[in-house]
């Protein structure tokens, strides 16, 4: 199935098309700089740039994004919805602990984990990548959105589906009223694994075999937005709200960072979703 991943207007981010008739909703993945191997760009704190060039670069983001939501193009009308707005980001550590933000979070909500769910207007939840997968969950019925920072160690433990529980237990979400999306994530072209990852897969899905491919002399091959794929549609997501075929990052070094691609060296890119604030 296609991504249907498009560029805004202005270049700067990318958005799905299936999510933007929902005026409500604010979403969006960034992209790298057009210079190989630069961090100008990136979303993500690192050794070569300063904390307040990294945030400046998230503040431009957020800002386009909500501009983009709004149908503005001038910054003085998205400005009351990007002062009502927040960022959440956590410290990722390629877990299943998925956390729920209500009304009460605090500004500064700085937590371990790689899931954010919640149906407050005015917090944007944001993922770093550099090659796992961003995972957007939107019960369009409900207003609930989640997202999900998922690599292959977060999707062998389902994190994916643990979210969408969470959205089911907590908000009454139903599975056949939610579109899932995955951002630009490595894909079986690129991502080679060993065999603790082939053996992890296969010991906890019985449909592993269709997740890998083999190369020369014997590699594997994981293709993870497949993985999430299967994950959604086992838990009751419609076949047709399942978009999973997004660009691989390793491939498309102008476009995206690649953490496997660059061997480390390299920005983060950041999907944020959130309901917009405000009438």
């Amino acid at each position: 199935m296609n991504s249907q991943l498009c560029r805004s207007q202005n270049g700067a981010f990318l958005y799905h098309q299936n999510l933007a008739p929902f005026k409500w909703l604010a979403h969006g993945f960034s992209l790298r700089s057009s210079a190989p191997g630069g961090f100008e760009q990136s979303l993500g704190f690192n050794g070569h740039q300063s904390r307040e060039v990294v945030q400046r670069n998230r503040q431009h983001f957020v800002q386009g994004i909500l501009k983009a939501s709004t149908g503005s193009h001038e910054a003085a009308t998205a400005a009351p919805a990007a002062e009502e707005s927040r960022l959440i980001v956590l410290r990722q550590v390629h877990t299943d602990i998925v956390h729920v933000l209500t009304a009460g979070t605090p500004a500064e909500f700085s937590e371990d984990g790689d899931g954010l769910v919640t149906n407050q207007p005015g917090l944007l939840l944001g993922v770093l990548t550099a090659d796992c997968m961003p995972v957007f969950l939107v019960d369009v019925e409900n207003h609930v959105v989640a997202a999900v920072h998922a690599g292959w160690r977060g999707t062998a433990k389902r994190i994916v589906e643990k979210a969408l529980g969470i959205m089911q237990n907590q908000f009454g979400s139903r599975p056949q009223h939610c579109i899932s999306v995955v951002g630009p994530a490595i894909r079986a072209c690129c991502y080679e694994v060993g065999e603790d990852v082939v053996g992890t897969f296969h010991d906890e899905f019985d449909y592993a075999s269709q997740l890998f491919r083999t190369g020369l002399e014997g590699k594997r091959f994981l293709d993870l937005p497949a993985a999430c794929r299967f994950q959604l549609l086992y838990a009751g997501l419609e076949t047709n709200n399942v978009f999973a075929n997004p660009a691989c990052t390793s491939c498309n070094l102008e476009q995206f960072f690649s953490h496997r691609a660059e061997r480390g060296k390299t920005g983060r890119m950041m999907g944020v979703i959130g309901i917009l604030a405000g009438p």
